[in-house]
């Protein structure tokens, strides 16, 4: 059986899997006939945990990378050669493609599945975050490297959404979303 991060969500054979894999969480008119401790409980594992701890890992990188550069955009403008609008651009260029590509990031996870491109996201990031560390003397490699990054940033920042929304229950969702 493939775990909810491999299996697109919205194809009938993922849809039979989960729904056969998976226990259906009562309605609220099945809540009233059910047990309290069974209406009530939502009970995850080390596994939730696990997942939740390292989607919340890359989400807190993710935000720090978007707003980290803003303090030292001065420097590194001044280091690269680069004018007051390039320097704009370094701390804007990550902030508009992580943007951007949300949406696209989103609608994917439905065809392909989550997994798969969370791990295309943080290839991204990671590789976007190389190239502009390794930028020498040329701002524009590092606006190049920027918004690779923050088309990954993009990524990890929906889709870890998307994903624990998918793990938790309706009803509990509330408790990992303040």
């Amino acid at each position: 059986m493939a775990s909810i991060l491999e299996t697109p969500l919205h194809t009938p054979d993922a849809e039979k899997e989960r729904s056969d894999s998976h226990a259906p969480t009562p309605s609220d008119a099945d809540a009233a006939s059910l047990p309290p401790d069974q209406a009530t409980t939502f009970a995850p594992g080390w596994r939730f945990y696990s997942a939740f701890i390292s989607l919340c890992v890359i989400t807190l990188m993710a935000a720090l990378d978007a707003t980290s550069l803003s303090v030292a955009i001065p420097r590194i403008t001044t280091a690269l050669h680069g004018s007051a609008i390039e320097g704009f651009w370094s701390g804007t260029s990550f902030l508009l493609t992580s943007t951007v590509f949300q949406p696209v990031f989103g609608s994917f996870s439905d065809i392909f599945g989550r997994k798969p491109l969370i791990y295309i996201s943080l290839v991204c990031f990671g590789l976007g975050a190389v190239l502009a560390a390794v930028t020498q003397g040329s701002m524009t490699v590092m606006l190049v490297g920027r918004s690779i990054q923050g088309i990954g940033g993009g990524g990890v920042l929906v889709l870890t959404e998307i994903v624990v929304t998918d793990l938790v229950p309706l009803r509990f969702r509330g408790n990992y979303f303040r």
